[in-house]
């Protein structure tokens, strides 16, 4: 998926290349994600010579250099903004030691759901501080396995604690190949193991001043909206949220009981795979704010 990702990126960044500030959203969500994964400044030109190699490639080796030109000038465009942004977010992490990958130690870890689901809870081992982070954000975790690193997004669950990071993996069973990473965490990591983590990034997160929020998620997709409903629990707006979450079996609703200690009837729609909608769900409308 990753060269997909990138042409289209790229794609879509050429076709604004005159007005960039329209993609802005976009920008830094991916420069959000470069950060999470340690990209640097000196691996973009790494990128920028074989994208070359590729457009080269593709035009059957018979690329007019002006046009090749072309795309190498837009390409040193496109990656000036994206250091730039980088560059500042780095900074906002401290000395260059907080913006790696840092030592976690797993303290907690227990199913939640059928799946399965697993939610692990983690603590920094070091010296260093454990920053705060916005309802919205994911962790950043890098597992070594066959000789090749992996490096995967998981969003935090819960709003910050001040002591500890918390996640849920759904392990990939229905599809082949299976999930290299939640497989090997599910299955390989115990409670007192070391994890390498990047600190929380991402753009995602609650609407400031909503008249109301209305989350709608499909099987894991539940837990980064968790996160935000006890965000708003905590700050007395619970009463202000309506969630829709759609599952293939009950035993598969993540969060349920916490979500109905939060959540009253008619705020809470849980909704089986094949079975008919609830009429009043029919009759929801809302003029403010969505997370899906």
């Amino acid at each position: 998926t990753q060269p997909l990702a990138l042409a289209n990126a790229v794609y879509l960044v050429i076709e604004s290349i005159d007005n960039l500030e329209v993609l802005m959203p976009q920008i830094l969500l991916i420069a959000h994600k470069h950060r999470a994964s340690t990209v640097r400044p000196e691996h973009y030109p790494i990128v920028g010579k074989y994208l070359l190699v590729a457009i080269d490639e593709f035009l059957g080796g018979m690329g007019d250099p002006s046009i090749l030109n072309a795309w190498a000038a837009a390409y040193k465009i496109i990656t000036d903004v994206f250091i730039d942004i980088e560059k500042k977010l780095y900074a906002e992490l401290g000395d260059k030691q907080e913006q790696g990958f840092l030592p976690f130690k797993i303290t907690k870890k227990e199913t939640i759901a059928s799946g399965p689901v697993v939610a692990f809870t983690f603590e920094r081992t070091d010296e260093g501080k454990l920053p705060g982070y916005h309802t919205g954000q994911y962790l950043t975790l890098r597992i070594k396995k066959k000789g090749c690193l992996h490096i995967r997004h998981y969003s935090l669950i819960q709003p910050f604690d001040g002591k500890t990071y918390r996640i849920a993996i759904k392990q990939e069973n229905d599809h082949e190949p299976k999930g290299i990473v939640s497989s090997a965490l599910i299955n390989e990591y115990r409670v007192g193991d070391i994890v390498p983590l990047s600190l929380p990034a991402g753009t995602f997160g609650l609407v400031k001043d909503a008249k109301h929020h209305l989350f709608i998620a499909g099987g894991i997709g539940i837990t980064v909206l968790s996160a935000m409903i006890q965000d708003l629990h905590k700050q007395d707006k619970s009463d202000l949220v309506t969630l829709i979450h759609c599952v293939i079996r009950e035993d598969q609703a993540v969060f349920a009981d916490e979500m109905r200690e939060i959540l009253s009837e008619n705020q809470y729609y849980l909704l089986i795979q094949r079975k008919h909608l609830l009429p009043s769900i029919n009759q929801l409308s809302f003029s403010d704010s969505f997370h899906c």
